[in-house]
């Protein structure tokens, strides 16, 4: 079965907003989280400092998750080059985060 170009360009559409809502969410849960924490710690609350880093972990993993998405539905549709673009990525963030630990 041929799938037209309207019926691609609707598919691409919906994944955008899927993951438009993916980094939306993650942001305002990130946000919240880190906030929490502040307050937390502001009332002296030894949990404010682990919520807080909770925070700043989901809004690093966002765009992790994000690029992660995007490879399965590029996988999924046979686009072999952008699903390599996004394995590159993800490997390139993964090398940062081990050279970064170990400096």
């Amino acid at each position: 079965m041929q799938m037209t170009s309207e019926g691609r360009e609707s598919r691409g559409h919906s994944v955008e907003i899927i993951l438009a809502k993916l980094l939306r969410t993650g942001s305002l849960v990130a946000a919240g989280l880190t906030a929490a924490g502040i307050v937390l710690m502001v009332l002296g609350l030894a949990a404010g400092a682990t919520v807080t880093v909770a925070g700043l972990v989901v809004l690093v993993s966002t765009p992790i998750l994000r690029v992660s998405v995007a490879m399965v539905v590029f996988l999924k549709e046979r686009d072999y080059l952008f699903a390599f673009f996004c394995l590159v990525v993800i490997a390139s963030l993964g090398a940062g985060m081990v050279i970064g630990k170990t400096e």
